[in-house]
């Protein structure tokens, strides 16, 4: 897995990759000093280390815009005062700049481990042999057939002997029942229409149905806001 590392002054920057790469080296590190730069790549973090006070994007405003991603966020800031305000969604840890070398690891540890329990998806392929899928990869699964299928972004995966309420129980806050068959992962919706059509950034079109309509509506609306 990836983390990156955002933040305008190179000193910092320099200073916390240290950090990550020895409490961490088994994940792969990039820095940016520069937001639009990273905008372009977030989709490839599983963590982002985020500054809050950079010139023409606050790190604030730059985690409401990477919810829908499902990245972690940590703050690794100097902003004492400005903690209470960027706790939300996804926000892992808030870390003073002044605590780095005693803060840092403490929360990147914790990170690291609730990442391997919470963000993978166990099952048994064809052949009985077990795997494990990054549930961020996931777009829906879906009941065909008696039969259950999860789908990533292009790609069909058969979930034998399973059912839909199992594979449920090992999935995040972010996917919710579209229809007694389907469930979906919100993170990646970007619209929801009063014909019951659920868009997602893969260009795909899903459909919930008037029951589940209102907790799609609501578990979508938990995201983008």
């Amino acid at each position: 897995m990836r983390i990156a590392i955002v933040d305008d002054e190179k000193f910092y920057l320099e200073r916390i990759r240290s950090i990550v790469e020895q409490t961490l080296p088994e994940y792969e590190t990039k820095c940016y000093q520069d937001v639009s730069d990273f905008i372009k790549e977030a989709d490839e973090f599983a963590i982002v280390l985020l500054d809050i006070a950079m010139p023409g994007e606050d790190g604030i405003e730059l985690a409401k815009k990477l919810r829908q991603k499902g990245c972690v966020i940590i703050f690794v800031t100097s902003m004492k005062e400005r903690m209470q305000e960027a706790f939300g969604k996804h926000v892992e840890g808030f870390v003073l700049k002044e605590d780095l070398m005693d803060q840092l690891p403490k929360v990147l540890e914790i990170v690291d481990e609730s990442l391997y329990i919470d963000h993978n998806f166990i099952y048994k392929d064809d052949l009985g042999r077990e795997n494990k899928l990054a549930i961020s990869s996931i777009y829906y699964l879906e009941v065909y057939r008696k039969d259950v299928y999860v789908y990533k972004k292009d790609e069909k995966i058969h979930l034998p002997n399973m059912t839909l309420k199992e594979c449920y129980n090992q999935l995040d806050r972010n996917f919710v029942y579209a229809s007694r068959h389907m469930i979906v992962n919100v993170a990646h919706m970007v619209h929801l229409n009063k014909q019951y059509q659920i868009f997602m950034d893969n260009e795909e079109v899903l459909y919930t149905n008037r029951y589940c309509y209102k907790d799609v509506r609501e578990k979508f609306m938990e995201i983008i806001l």
